[in-house]
Order: structure tokens, then C-alpha cells, then sequence
């Protein structure tokens, strides 16, 4: 069992995923699981919540790469240059990745592949299962245990679940 162990914490130390990466996408990943909530208490078609998780994590993107703009803007107290927009925008690309799962489960409810119950349940799921990855990789990279590792993991997809209760308890108040 050890073997297996050590044999997964050198696998997830081998891979190179830069820290503010996998924060943009945890960022991501929480901003659309929200929004998603909040579509399920009502009725929409998969388009539509397609279309709003989409338009939210690209309008998210350019909201934080404006005030990145802005602030080091304001930081350096000069205009920014051509390859300083790019990193920036490269940083807030990665916001795209954590709503992938979900935009992936209702692009299919919108091909009429699976229906959007079936999406919404899927992406809960996949959400909690990256971010619990996420938290299981930062902190193995951190030099965190096992158990603190696990621990953290389930930490995290406790934020998509904690999302979820939300949108339970405000299903039975609305």
C-alpha cells in the first residue's frame, strides 16, 4: 500500500500545474458551480444554462484580466506592454477550465444526448471530484501527509456541496 502511495505522490509531483493556475481555475470552477445553483431553481433549458455558464465565465475572465490590467497599472504607475497583457490574459484563461465539466455535461443536454437533470447531477459530481483533486494536489505539493492531503481535498469539494445545500435550503424557502 505504501508502494501505491509514494508511487501517486511522485505521479502528482511530476506534473508542472503552476499554483495561480490552479487557483484561476478553482476561482473558475466555484463562480459557475454558483451560477449553476442558482439556474437550477428554476426551470431552464440546457441552451440556456449553456449559454449563462458561458457567459459568465468569459465575462468573469475579462473582469479579472481588466482589473489585473488595472492594478499593475496603478502599481507601476506606467502603461502596460504588449507581452504583460498576454501573461495576464494567460492567467485568466485558466478561469475557463474549472467551468469545462459543466459547459462538456450541458453542451450534451443541449445535443439532447442526456437530459438537463442528468447535467446538473453530473456536473455536481465532477465538481466536487476536480476540486477534491485540486485540493489533493496542492497540498501534496505543499509537503502536506496523506491524510492532510485527503483532508484538504475533501475540503475543498465541500465548498461545491456547501453550494449545494444552499441552493436546498433556498429551494425550500422560495
Amino acid at each position: 500500500m505504501q508502494h501505491l502511495l509514494d508511487s501517486a505522490r511522485t505521479y502528482l509531483l511530476s506534473l508542472r500545474i503552476s499554483g495561480s493556475r490552479v487557483a484561476m481555475s478553482i476561482y473558475g470552477m466555484i463562480t459557475v458551480h454558483a451560477v449553476l445553483v442558482v439556474l437550477s431553481l428554476g426551470n431552464p433549458s440546457a441552451l440556456q444554462v449553456l449559454s449563462a455558464i458561458i457567459g459568465t465565465i468569459v465575462f468573469v475572465a475579462v473582469a479579472d484580466t481588466y482589473s489585473l490590467i488595472v492594478g499593475r497599472h496603478i502599481d507601476k504607475k506606467s502603461p502596460m506592454h504588449a507581452w504583460e497583457f498576454e501573461e495576464v490574459w494567460s492567467e485568466s484563461r485558466h478561469l475557463l477550465y474549472g467551468a469545462s465539466t459543466i459547459v462538456f455535461f450541458f453542451g450534451l443536454a443541449a445535443l439532447g444526448f442526456i437530459s438537463s437533470d442528468v447535467a446538473f447531477t453530473l456536473s455536481y459530481i465532477s465538481s466536487g471530484l476536480v476540486l477534491f483533486f485540486y485540493g489533493l494536489y496542492y497540498a501534496i505539493h505543499v509537503g502536506e501527509a496523506w491524510g492532510r492531503a485527503v483532508f484538504v481535498g475533501l475540503l475543498n469539494a465541500g465548498i461545491v456541496y456547501g453550494i449545494i445545500m444552499v441552493k436546498v435550503v433556498l429551494g425550500m424557502v422560495l
